[in-house]
């Protein structure tokens, strides 16, 4: 287990103003929250992509400014490359076309009975042709944002968020946890949440998928004993 003061944070908030659902506000809390277990340097806080409330890609998914079904923003930003970049050092870039496969995985062995993770069935991971010929490979979980999961969107968040092509080229398996909608609340969409860490104010719900997204985790990660 790493300190947090030794971890590092990347975050940010948009420019578009009324165009994005969150303001500015909530992610300098967010950040303020931040500061109180990680040191300013080590956190990189992205303010200047005009994009609407979505998940800003080179060009996938929609208009930059658009706020609407997939929320996935061509923004002319790699988004996941950036923080990928930020969080892991010596990355090379993405050539070629991607070797690598996604793959769908049950997910109801990581969820306890009657628990209130509300875990979809499935999910997904993405294995680097390396990683699944044996070579030694890191884990970095990507948690979608609301009206992402697998039933909403299927396989286009995982496919098309910008994270596969630099797993590939780097030796890092992808774990895309899937949320679906609460059960109690239909009004309540499939979100995972997005960021790295979560505040005081997170869910017993939220605290659950990320408890239960941590238990996958551990055991992709433990050597084969069979």
């Amino acid at each position: 287990m790493t300190r947090p003061g030794s971890r590092r944070i990347a975050s940010g908030s948009s420019t578009a103003g009324a165009t994005s659902k969150i303001g500015a506000a909530v992610s300098d809390s967010l950040l303020r929250f931040y500061l109180a277990f990680v040191p300013r340097e080590r956190i990189r806080y992205e303010t200047g992509i005009p994009a609407a409330h979505g998940f800003p890609t080179l060009t996938e998914g929609g208009p930059c400014d658009v706020d609407e079904s997939p929320w996935i923003l061509a923004c002319n930003y790699d988004g996941a490359g950036e923080m990928l970049r930020y969080l892991y050092d010596g990355l090379v870039a993405p050539a070629g076309k991607i070797a690598g496969e996604l793959r769908e995985f049950g997910q109801a062995r990581y969820v306890e009975r009657e628990s209130v993770a509300s875990m979809a069935d499935d999910g997904f991971v993405f294995v680097p042709k390396d990683c699944a010929s044996g070579k030694p490979c890191r884990i970095h979980v990507v948690f979608h944002g609301c009206r992402q999961g697998i039933g909403e969107l299927g396989r286009a968040f995982a496919r098309e968020a910008g994270y596969n092509r630099w797993a590939d080229a780097n030796r890092i398996v992808v774990l895309y946890p899937q949320a679906e909608r609460a059960s109690f609340r239909r009004s309540t969409p499939a979100a995972a949440g997005t960021g790295g860490a979560t505040p005081a104010s997170t869910t017993p719900r939220e605290t659950a998928r990320s408890s239960r997204a941590c238990t996958a985790r551990s055991r992709l990660s433990a050597p084969d004993r069979r």
